[in-house]
């Protein structure tokens, strides 16, 4: 694990990170991490501040997979694995679906308007993702 630890960080520490704030806090930092790397990488306009930004969205992002696959255990009615199915191919949809949204907005306007569609949702995820998890008694 000392060799890649840019690689293991994000499925690790999550889980003590939880464990130390809960879920709903936990949810609402990495999405407001995510959400302030975004607008970092759209508002500055060097390389560095870029990479940084893109970077502190990555890892605010990777923060949240690990709390969102354990609350499928904890939904009533679903069985867990049935739960994290659902959840891993929400996942993957988002993966193939999220770059054709980007490239469609700035294909009608810019760039930076296109990737603001990340900032928007990183934005969403921080007000209502705690909401639901508060509900979901996680």
């Amino acid at each position: 694990m000392r060799r890649f630890p840019a690689a293991w960080q994000p499925r690790v520490l999550p889980a003590m990170r939880c464990a130390r704030f809960g879920a709903p806090q936990l949810v609402m930092g990495s999405a407001t991490l995510a959400l302030v790397g975004m607008i970092g990488a759209l508002l500055l306009p060097t390389p560095v501040a870029a990479l940084t930004g893109f970077t502190l969205m990555g890892l605010g992002l990777a923060n949240m997979m690990p709390v969102l696959f354990a609350a499928t255990a904890s939904v009533k009615g679903i069985h867990a694995a049935e739960g994290l199915a659902h959840v891993a191919g929400l996942a993957y949809f988002g993966l193939l679906f999220g770059p054709v949204v980007i490239g469609a907005v700035a294909q009608v306007t810019n760039l930076s308007v296109g990737l603001s569609v990340v900032a928007v949702c990183c934005a969403l995820i921080a007000v209502m993702g705690p909401k639901v998890l508060q509900r979901l008694k996680i």
